[in-house]
């Protein structure tokens, strides 16, 4: 599949004319173009960003196509072969559950800007343990060698 729709220069919308010169464009990435499907007897324009009503949305329901927004994801990896198996693997788990060992690597610094990352990065692995995973929690700036499990 494509990954981009270029610009084409012959397409002339009416109103573009008063946009900036910068967001007058109309090549775009063919999933975000892909999203709008179920706005496609709306006409939405080609031309220049188009604001979209559903960013950040966290409620579920209101992530359905009846309300203009088709869900696209893209799998990607260095086969075909090996993108597939991602989707195999997802059905697996979906099927099966997760399993396995969860590994999180803290820096535990003091650094301002960096520590809500590290609380962050502690949060998961306390709920990863709370689910049962068996959960290893790195705390040190070296790295895990390569023999690590």
């Amino acid at each position: 599949m494509p990954l981009k729709i270029q610009s084409d220069p012959t397409v002339k919308e009416e109103g573009t004319d008063t946009m900036r010169a910068e967001l007058r464009r109309n090549e775009a990435a063919v999933d975000s173009e892909l999203c709008l499907l179920p706005l496609i007897q709306e006409h939405p324009p080609l031309t220049g960003p188009l604001h979209n009503l559903l960013y950040t949305t966290t409620n579920e329901a209101h992530l359905h196509p009846t309300n203009g927004l088709l869900l696209v994801t893209r799998l990607d990896g260095p086969t075909p072969a090996i993108a597939r198996s991602l989707v195999d693997k997802a059905l697996e788990a979906e099927t099966n559950g997760l399993w396995g060992r969860a590994y999180f690597d803290l820096r535990n610094t003091p650094e301002t800007g960096l520590k809500i990352g590290d609380e962050w990065i502690r949060n998961a692995s306390e709920i990863c343990r709370h689910l049962g995973f068996e959960t290893v929690v790195t705390k040190t700036p070296e790295l895990s060698p390569p023999v690590f499990p």
